[in-house]
């Protein structure tokens, strides 16, 4: 039992240090557990059931050997009949005697009920600290496994948060570059520019193009907040309901 207790002051003294436990250090608690086996708790169990059986016959013994004196000591003391009296004068020595040797008896009585108390005690601590220790085990992987699946879900809104950036940089800049590739395709016929004219800026293409553009833009960006706004609306009302 003491080393029980000092395994348990030796865990609590780690968890201190470090409040999720060391692998190592939980490998040695379930090393410990060990010792627990499927036939150590039953030869525990059975002999949970002899020490409250002895406790029980103990009892029942103690009743029996006080009642029987208190029956003696009735006849000795309360009844006055005048054909007792010579019973009494020579049957008085061996009450006396009868009375500590069962007094002796119900004292070691007692003793051997304290002792078995004890014992009882004891397994009972064995077997609450075998529960403690699994019980912990368990809650420390169940926490474990939630701390595991919060990082798992903080990861994963972090990597849906790019992907929606990396989404909406990709919508600002798809339709003016599908613009400018539809504008070079050679659908459209412009004006031919002199190679040696100076460069100047053609206001009504640049408008036409800026327009379509931005118009599309504009258009994709609200198709896609609205998809995603509906995609996101049943996740929410899922979770009202769950609170």
């Amino acid at each position: 039992m003491t080393s029980l207790e000092s395994g348990t002051t030796q865990g609590q003294g780690n968890k201190k240090e470090d409040p999720w436990g060391d692998l190592n250090e939980r490998v040695k608690r379930l090393e410990r557990l060990e010792v627990f086996s499927f036939d150590e708790l039953q030869k525990l169990q059975q002999g949970l059931e002899t020490i409250q059986e002895a406790l029980l016959v103990l009892k029942l013994n103690n009743q029996v050997i006080r009642q029987i004196r208190e029956h003696y000591q009735c006849l000795m003391t309360q009844y006055r009949l005048p054909a007792l009296k010579e019973i009494k004068k020579g049957c008085e020595d061996s009450f006396l005697r009868y009375c500590r040797h069962s007094l002796n008896i119900e004292a070691n009585i007692d003793a051997h009920q304290a002792q078995l108390n004890a014992l009882l005690l004891l397994y009972n601590t064995i077997l609450q600290y075998k529960t403690i220790q699994i019980n912990k085990i368990y809650a420390e992987s169940a926490h474990l496994s939630t701390r595991n699946m919060e990082n798992i879900a903080s990861k994963t809104k972090q990597e849906t948060s790019s992907m929606h950036i990396i989404t909406f940089v990709t919508l600002i800049f798809l339709p003016g570059t599908f613009m400018a590739s539809f504008f070079q395709s050679g659908i459209l016929e412009w004006p031919q520019v002199n190679a040696k004219a100076p460069w100047r800026l053609n206001k009504e293409i640049f408008s036409l193009f800026f327009g379509l553009s931005a118009t599309i833009t504009i258009v994709t960006i609200v198709v896609w907040m609205i998809i995603l706004f509906m995609l996101r609306r049943p996740h929410s009302e899922r979770a009202k309901h769950a609170s």
